[in-house]
């Protein structure tokens, strides 16, 4: 367990949240049986984004590992659910292709404004980034490069169920939120609660 909140001591789960996470653990594990059995040759690795327990009206994402089919290095299971909650995205608003340009004022001495609260279209700190406030769930360690893709994508916690100690960026070969001088941590835990047994490599 990496908890970067509290120092040698793990964030404290309700019931509630032990539920929602052992639904998501058996997704992945459920997703991963099926990318065994479907005789693809894809890698059983599967990654879970669900909805958040506190807003569950939100769209859950989960990818596979597509390394084969794609012949492409980069489609680990975590980088395609990245991509496919980037995917999901509006695209931000961009003024029309024949607007005219129009000359920016000329600015002019004034007393600075007093700062005002924020409103409800304030956008808040994070909202940018493609998994804030989210978990993800993955069969399978993260690697270091997917590790770090999280760290990115500001991902609140990953949750894993088999360690990879050769190629994990979660603690196993490297420890990628432990690392100094990066700008965001989340936690990190290892599934050991049952639900997770079929989840091979």
């Amino acid at each position: 367990v990496f908890a970067p909140r509290r120092k040698h001591e793990p964030e404290p789960w309700s019931r509630g949240k032990l539920r929602w996470a052992r639904r998501a653990v058996d997704t992945v594990v459920r997703e991963a049986q099926h990318v065994r059995e479907s005789g693809s040759g894809e890698l059983p690795i599967v990654s879970y984004v669900p909805a958040p327990l506190d807003d569950p009206g939100q769209t859950p994402f989960i990818a596979h590992d597509t390394r084969k089919s794609t012949h492409h290095p980069l489609r680990h299971s975590v980088l395609n659910v990245i991509r496919n909650v980037a995917d999901h995205r509006p695209p931000p608003a961009s003024p029309p292709h024949n607007a005219t340009p129009t000359p920016a004022p000329i600015p002019t001495p004034s007393p600075l404004p007093l700062p005002t609260p924020p409103s409800p279209q304030t956008p808040r700190n994070g909202q940018s980034y493609l998994l804030t406030g989210h978990t993800l769930f993955t069969t399978h360690e993260p690697c270091i490069m997917c590790a770090m893709a999280l760290l990115h994508s500001r991902v609140k916690e990953v949750v894993y169920v088999r360690t990879m100690g050769g190629t994990g960026g979660c603690g196993g070969a490297a420890c990628v939120p432990r690392l100094e001088g990066v700008n965001h941590r989340y936690n990190v835990l290892r599934w050991t609660g049952g639900g997770g047994g079929g989840a091979g490599s």
